[in-house]
Formats: structure tokens, sequence, C-alpha cells
């Protein structure tokens, strides 16, 4: 009777304040995944409870503390096929969300040549190992698609905001999709919620600003997401001219960065993809 070789790995995909997670880099003198990057985590040696595994094979990889949060668990395997010691094992592997608790990040060189913090969307458009790509894809879904399935269309208000003949944009921050990227004040329609005064809300929230809408709609459009968040959803874009009645702005965590631009400059700046084509059809009618 053969005997049952099976590696077992467990990987964490750790979130830090910023929700970024961490990756680390395969070295080149691996033999499996050679410069591929990876969640940390390793191979299931001594006898320990499968959270305090993942903890530890962490801490050996990285010296960082991190705390095992979630008790979905996204396991994956396959035979392995590489020469190698273990060539025909049944290769297990692990892998459940974490929280960083301390620690600053040192890699053996031997095993990781490099490390990165870095947007989990951004993550996918690495070189990532098989494993650790569908483990990334997983934790999206369950995340931000899943929940989202049912609903199939949202509307979307955004403010035309004109002073002095200049327009008000925000820079959506780092923990956001489309990081970096500039669009108009606004947001998503509530259930039983006016159009109108949900878009007065949002820019409130998102801006310190009271503002008067003018009517009617400078521009309405379509686009059907093709983001992994949000993907399939059909999304209504509203755009109204507005003005600001009072206040002073005060930017909410969504946004980094405001300014006040003219047409041409608008056109110019880096747009989220729902805000792009609506300002050009605006602006160069």
């Amino acid at each position: 009777m053969e005997n049952n070789k099976t590696l077992t790995t467990v990987r964490a995909l750790i979130l830090n304040e910023s929700n970024k997670i961490i990756l680390l880099k395969r070295s080149p003198s691996r033999l499996y995944n050679k410069n591929k990057w990876e969640l940390p985590g390793g191979k299931i040696i001594k006898r320990l409870t499968l959270n305090d595994a993942i903890e530890q094979k962490v801490y050996e990889e990285a010296k960082i503390v991190i705390r095992v949060t979630s008790d979905n668990y996204f396991c994956q395997s396959r035979i392995v096929t590489e020469k190698g010691k273990y060539s025909d094992f049944v290769y297990l592997e692990i892998t459940t969300s974490a929280d960083f608790i301390s620690g600053t990040v040192k890699i053996n060189q031997k095993e990781h040549s490099d490390f990165q913090w870095i947007n989990i969307f951004q993550a996918q458009e690495l070189d990532l190992s098989h494993e650790s790509n569908k483990a990334i894809s997983n934790y999206i879904f369950n995340k931000y698609i899943e929940p989202k399935k049912q609903k199939k269309l949202e509307i979307v208000g955004r403010a035309l905001i004109k002073h002095k003949n200049k327009y008000l944009v925000l820079k959506r921050s780092v923990k956001s999709l489309f990081p970096g990227t500039w669009e108009l004040p606004g947001g998503k329609l509530d259930s039983f919620e006016l159009l109108n005064e949900s878009l007065k809300r949002e820019v409130f929230e998102e801006t310190g600003l009271l503002i008067d809408i003018k009517k009617p709609a400078l521009q309405i459009s379509s686009r059907i997401s093709t983001e992994i968040t949000y993907e399939g959803i059909t999304f209504i874009i509203v755009i109204n001219e507005a003005s600001i009645r009072s206040g002073k702005i005060r930017l909410s965590k969504e946004h980094d960065d405001y300014k006040w631009v003219t047409q041409r400059e608008i056109l110019k700046l880096n747009l989220t993809p729902s805000i792009k084509l609506p300002l050009n059809e605006i602006f160069l009618k």
C-alpha cells in the first residue's frame, strides 16, 4: 500500500490599517514558484491548531504578529508535478484572513527576496503564485461581489459644483477603489430617498458643504461595471449642476484631497470611469 503523501501549507491574507495586504516575493533559488509573489505562510510540521499554525508561520517568515479574525477558510489542493522531494504529493493549502497587530517586516533572504504592502485589487496585477492568486480572488468574491449579487441596479448622483467659473473635484483615498483618481462629489441613492436629497446628503458628508441643486439634470448616463467589486451591476449616473449655499470644505475618509479646476483642467485629470465620459459629453457639446 502506498504511503499517504500530503503536504499541508497554511497562509494568511493580512490586512493592515490602510486596508492593504502583505505579499512576499519568493527568491530565485526556490524550487517551486521562484520569483512569484505569495501570501505569507508555510508548511505545517508541528502539532498545532490551525490558527496557531497560521500565526506562527507568518511570524517565522515576516517577523510580524497577526491575529486570525475569521473562521472562514479557503482550501485548495493539487498534485505536485514539479520534480523534487514533494513530487507526487497531494498539496493542500489553507488560507484565511487576519489582522496585522504589530512588528516590522523582516524576511529571510534565502526564502524571499522582497515584500510589499499593496491594495488587494492591485495585487492581482502582480505575478502571483497560482494558489495565492486563487485565495485573493476568493476573498474579493466573498467580501465584495457575493453580497452585491442580488443588487443589479445602482443610481448615483454627482454634483458639478460651480464657483467663480471653477468646479470642485475630490481625490479618492488610497483605501478606496480607483485610489488616487478624481471624481465629482456625490454617491449612491439609498432606499426610500429622493435623488436630490440623497445628493445633498452625500455632498455634505464628503465635503461639509451645503449645496443648492439646479434642475433639470445636466446629464444622465448608464454603464455596466466591469470592476471586480461591482462587476455586472448597472449604474445610472445623474449629474446636476450645483452651487454652494454655505459651509467650509472638510473631507471625509473617502477622499485625500480636493481642488477647484477650470473646464479645460477637469478633462485632463485622471478621472474615475463613471465620471470621465459624462463630463466629456457635458463640456464638449
